[in-house]
């Protein structure tokens, strides 16, 4: 991987100033020999035709005769001049420009139907790569043997519809458009359950303290003057157009027009002459505001706006709960003035007369214990027993 990244590191450098443009970074990134070891030497024509579709444009070959154009130029000119035809065609300057890296269309409109069809079969789905498959996935199938199986190269020729299961299987579920990486907007944030007025009131303080500190860094820039208020709109019109890859051509060419004041200052007081770029320099325009301080605090400044915007919005919607405190002495007060104050007079009360005390009842005596006595029962007789006599026994001892 170090000596892959070693070939790209110039065009990368280069890049990451802002001297060179996506557009041709995604070209030194096809020419190399890291992408042709992956997917040319490894793969059929057919499938480095598909993959250099699908990589370079987005999407898949529509028909036969686009793949055909393509052999052709390579087996003409070769791998380079087949790279560039990519790169250099309409199609790439009208779908990502200068400065967007290519991705894999599977949003919007398809002309005809059968090119998202066959996009999700030259997908092969999530859990494929497109290193594993050496055989094109549209005219046939690289099995486990290694050997090409041409199943789907009669209806891919002849222009027939890709098979129904090849879509079903492989296509995707989540869009592959860039707007995946949206900045999320802070002021359409969702409204929070519960919002403390104690934090948005530090919000409130924090906001105070990031305004005083901006101000400050400021006048420091500045050198002690005022805030001039037109800067942002003077600012805007001669930005957007560097912005846009189109230079002063926006404003129709006139220098004046881009900036109203230049001829007033007599240089541009866009924030890109301020960092001492150039119109085109905007990847290095943005790297110098990270770093610069007033850039950083007007930034979390704002943030912090949008946040203190929602959250005291979410407080006054909110319903105010207000804390009761109940003490032994104050209760018989709180239930008159809760009675006073009661709008509905109608409403039947529980009476809070005091109630007598209930007489506690009397204990019974208690039970006396004394000597048994046995009941007579009354003209039963026993019969007499006869008093048992002991027999004689005879005298061992010795007599006197």
């Amino acid at each position: 991987m170090e000596e892959e990244r070693a070939e790209l590191a110039v065009p990368e450098s280069q890049f990451k100033k802002g001297n060179l443009s996506a557009k041709e970074f995604v070209r030194a990134v096809a020419k190399s020999s890291a992408y042709k070891t992956r997917f040319f030497e490894g793969a059929s024509q057919y499938r480095f035709v598909e993959l250099n579709f699908m990589h370079l444009l987005g999407r898949a070959p529509d028909s036969q005769a686009e793949v055909a154009e393509h052999i052709r130029r390579y087996a003409a000119q070769g791998v380079d001049a087949d790279i560039d035809s990519y790169i250099d065609s309409e199609e790439y300057a009208s779908v990502f420009g200068e400065d967007n890296i290519p991705f894999l269309r599977f949003r919007g409109a398809y002309t005809p139907c059968e090119s998202f069809n066959k996009q999700c079969a030259l997908k092969g789905g999530w859990a494929n790569s497109d290193k594993a498959m050496g055989g094109a996935a549209l005219s046939g199938y690289n099995g486990s043997d290694g050997r090409q199986f041409s199943r789907n190269i009669g209806s891919y020729v002849t222009g027939k519809p890709t098979p129904y299961e090849h879509v079903a299987e492989n296509t995707p579920l989540k869009t592959t458009a860039p707007n995946w990486y949206a900045v999320p907007n802070p002021a359409l944030a969702p409204t929070p359950a519960y919002v403390s007025a104690a934090e948005v009131r530090a919000l409130q303080n924090k906001v105070a303290d990031l305004q005083a500190s901006y101000d400050a860094e400021l006048a420091k820039k500045n050198g002690g003057s005022a805030r001039d208020p037109l800067s942002p709109f003077r600012s805007m019109v001669s930005d957007m157009g560097p912005s846009l890859d189109r230079g002063f051509a926006y404003s129709g060419g006139d220098r004046l027009l881009a900036n109203p004041f230049a001829k007033l200052f007599g240089e541009d007081e866009s924030p890109l002459a301020e960092g001492g770029c150039k119109s085109s320099d905007y990847t290095r325009f943005h790297k110098q505001m990270e770093n610069d301080t007033l850039s950083r605090v007007e930034k979390e400044l704002e943030e912090t706006k949008a946040e203190f915007r929602v959250l005291s919005k979410a407080l006054d919607a909110s319903t105010p709960i207000t804390p009761t405190i109940q003490l032994p002495g104050q209760i018989a007060d709180a239930v008159a003035i809760a009675i006073a104050e009661d709008p509905i007079a109608s409403r039947p009360r529980i009476s809070t007369a005091s109630r007598a005390k209930p007489t506690p009842a009397t204990p019974k005596a208690g039970l006396k214990i004394g000597p048994i006595t046995v009941p007579s029962l009354g003209g039963i007789s026993l019969p007499d027993l006869p008093t048992p006599s002991l027999p004689s026994l005879p005298f061992f001892g010795k007599k006197d």
